[in-house]
């Protein structure tokens, strides 16, 4: 998802964006997660519609409905390389779980006891995951790391499964 994230980073700094490319992916998920449509905006405030990087953001945004749908579990995280520092890895890592609660959130209020538990449980881990950083060893960093993006991967299509509308 390395050329995605760049991508991504390049349309929304076009279309004056403020929020970043893991942070606009966890949203258009979550978007999805509770929705059969986007939003014409994609729940960006203030941004130039007018150019073919928007063009292109909605077409992103179109296709992440496919991935979370795909029945291989083929839904991954847009976040930065590999290469670049653990700091901005794990920043991405906590700016994905903000947009998907926003994403979900923009869509209409989730009743508690309308949803189960594992829901909530998956919604409150996502709080959590928000406010991570980095602790001391960078090396035990990359193996959490790791561990956290696959529990997003799996968070993200699980929720679309359980809240989508038309999903299940």
């Amino acid at each position: 998802m390395t050329d995605a994230y760049n991508q991504l980073a390049e349309w929304l700094t076009e279309i004056e964006a403020s929020c970043s490319p893991a942070g606009f992916h966890g949203q258009i998920a979550g978007l999805w997660c509770r929705l059969a449509e986007l939003p014409e905006d994609l729940a960006l405030d203030e941004v130039d519609r007018g150019g073919p990087a928007w063009q292109e953001l909605a077409e992103f945004a179109a296709g992440v409905r496919d991935s979370l749908a795909d029945a291989q579990c083929g839904f991954e995280p847009v976040l930065p390389p590999d290469s670049a520092p653990l700091t901005l890895r794990i920043e991405s890592l906590a700016d994905f779980s903000e947009g998907l609660l926003f994403g979900i959130g923009a869509a209409g209020q989730l009743q508690r006891e309308a949803v189960s538990e594992e829901v909530q449980e998956l919604m409150r881990d996502l709080a959590e995951i928000c406010k991570v950083a980095v602790e001391g060893d960078e090396e035990g960093g990359e193996e959490d790391y790791a561990e956290i993006v696959e529990y997003l991967r799996v968070a993200a299509q699980t929720l679309y499964v359980e809240l989508h509308p038309q999903a299940g």
